[in-house]
């Protein structure tokens, strides 16, 4: 992430908390974070957060950041949440689902245009998954 980058992240549970205080490390971010707990969100606000979302859409996202963000981490994994960040993350930016691969799976399997699984090897070239 480079200074200046504009960031959503999606669920303020625990991983939400360590995720923001890992991102309040980099310089000069804008942070939003969307929630759908009062609590949570005052939280975040409170420990760095730029914009706290209670729930809200696209157009929310985008107006609290800026423009829209140029990663999305969702933390939750929903399919509410997926396309939520689907919608806003920007054209060149970055979706980072976390959470149960069943969950991910399922929510992708409808996607056309992702790229083929890889591993890396020893050197840490990416090298195709049978």
């Amino acid at each position: 992430l480079t200074p200046g980058a504009r960031v959503l992240i999606i669920g303020f549970g625990g991983l939400g908390q360590f995720l923001l205080q890992h991102l309040r490390r980099l310089p000069d971010l804008r942070i939003a974070v969307r929630e759908l707990d009062p609590a949570k969100v005052s939280l975040a606000t409170d420990h760095g957060a730029d914009v706290g979302l209670l729930d809200g859409d696209g157009g929310l996202v985008r107006g609290g950041l800026g423009d829209p963000p140029v990663v999305v981490f969702d933390l939750v994994g929903s399919d509410v949440t997926l396309a939520l960040a689907a919608e806003v993350v920007a054209p060149d930016g970055v979706l980072v689902l976390v959470g149960d691969k069943a969950t991910v799976v399922k929510q992708l399997e409808d996607v056309e245009d992702l790229p083929p699984p890889v591993e890396l090897d020893a050197r840490g070239n990416p090298v195709p998954v049978d």
